[in-house]
């Protein structure tokens, strides 16, 4: 073979290979949560739509849900607009200096429920230029799922994804080729609410803490978290049954998870665990929690959703897998990254629930689970209870 035809063949491969080769898009992906912005900056193959590496993750906490209740409910303060958009634009300008060429966003729970939700996220995505959208709760779920799928290397068919925010949390699954999305208005900060308002009679704020929490507000936060939330769905139960299933739970340093893998010193977490530091932190104070735990008074409210949780699910064991947000399942969804001012801001990404599954109080079996626990509680039948003054 002659010289000529070698660099023939050389030109010949080197265009079949720059033609077949993956165009590399370093993008930046925010997640606009309930209590914190999430931001991941990483290069993704947008043939194959995977992530080639992780450049910078990082989160900061910006209490939306907080000054949504401390404004009655109703409507985000401007306090809570400012405070979004200056961390926005830190975030943004952290991104651009390592090399980000692309940038979108979502927005969850809190934007949903707030009145002036969508004039926040609009305002927000005119002021910095970033395409933010607010998703629906089953979208959450399908993010979660995208998420987890490839953070624990769990093939999809055999995985259910758990993702609790501040506002909400969703779990799903792949079933007969659609994800399925069961879905619960209960976050880690409303739950903090609901142990505060409801179990306790107390006033809820962003800075206040249940602790000490009794025996009696143990029992009923747990029976009314329990009633709160919708009975498994039969795809949820048939999943949950199926020998090779592994449910993961993903979330930050600050999540019931990581919690609760602290605290059991292991990341496979079991029901059993979680029931024992239930009764654990009966009487607990902040400056007892604060020695190992970066939110003291955040503690209870999200053991006692996790437990609450697992028993009425049937959810045996889950296993932590740490992320910054959605934001993995972000950066890989083609839709997301599709900036077209003439679509709709609210396009879904994934198939629906099948129903609502969080329709305000079910009190059909309350007082009995209330009971129950007061009952271990208060007589001091399990090994980790504490005794009452």
């Amino acid at each position: 073979m002659n010289k000529k035809t070698i660099l023939g063949l050389i030109f010949t491969f080197a265009i079949t290979f720059g033609s077949l080769s993956a165009e590399i898009e370093r993008r930046a992906a925010f997640d606009l949560g309930s209590g914190s912005i999430k931001i991941a900056v990483a290069d993704v193959d947008t043939d194959s739509n995977s992530i080639v590496q992780y450049i910078w993750e990082h989160k900061v906490e910006v209490p939306m849900n907080a000054y949504l209740k401390e404004n009655g409910g109703i409507e985000l303060p401007e306090e809570a607009y400012s405070h979004a958009l200056s961390k926005i634009f830190e975030l943004k300008t952290k991104a651009t200096s390592l090399g980000a060429t692309d940038y979108t966003g979502v927005a969850t729970a809190v934007y949903r429920e707030a009145l002036n939700g969508d004039d926040v996220i609009q305002q927000l995505t005119y002021d910095t230029d970033i395409e933010i959208k607010i998703i629906s709760q089953a979208d959450e779920g399908y993010l979660g799922f995208a998420t987890a799928a490839e953070v624990s290397n769990t093939p999809k068919e055999h995985l259910i994804c758990w993702d609790v925010g501040g506002g909400s949390f969703q779990i799903s699954a792949l079933v007969d080729g659609e994800i399925k999305v069961y879905k619960a208005a209960i976050g880690g900060v409303t739950a903090k609410q609901i142990l505060m308002e409801h179990a306790q009679g107390r006033i809820f704020s962003r800075l206040s803490s249940p602790n000490p929490v009794d025996h009696w507000e143990m029992s009923l936060y747990v029976g009314l978290l329990t009633a709160k939330l919708a009975d498994a769905p039969a795809w949820l139960t048939e999943k949950l049954m199926q020998e090779d299933v592994r449910i993961v739970g993903i979330g930050g340093d600050k999540s019931m998870f990581s919690i609760a893998t602290q605290l059991i010193g292991r990341g496979s977490i079991d029901v059993t665990d979680v029931l024992d530091y239930l009764y654990a932190f009966v009487g607990f104070t902040d400056a007892e929690l604060d020695k190992e735990f970066k939110e003291p008074g955040m503690v209870v409210a999200n053991i006692g959703l996790m437990y609450s949780t697992m028993s009425k699910l049937g959810i045996n064991e889950v296993s932590y897998a740490p992320v910054t947000g959605s934001t993995t399942g972000i950066l890989t969804i083609p839709r997301l990254w599709i900036h077209d001012a003439s679509s709709e801001n609210n396009d879904t990404l994934a198939v629906q629930p099948d129903r609502d599954n969080e329709s305000g109080y079910n009190f059909n079996g309350l007082m009995r689970t209330v009971e129950n626990l007061w009952k271990k509680l208060h007589l001091g039948k399990h090994p980790r209870a504490h005794n009452m003054s």
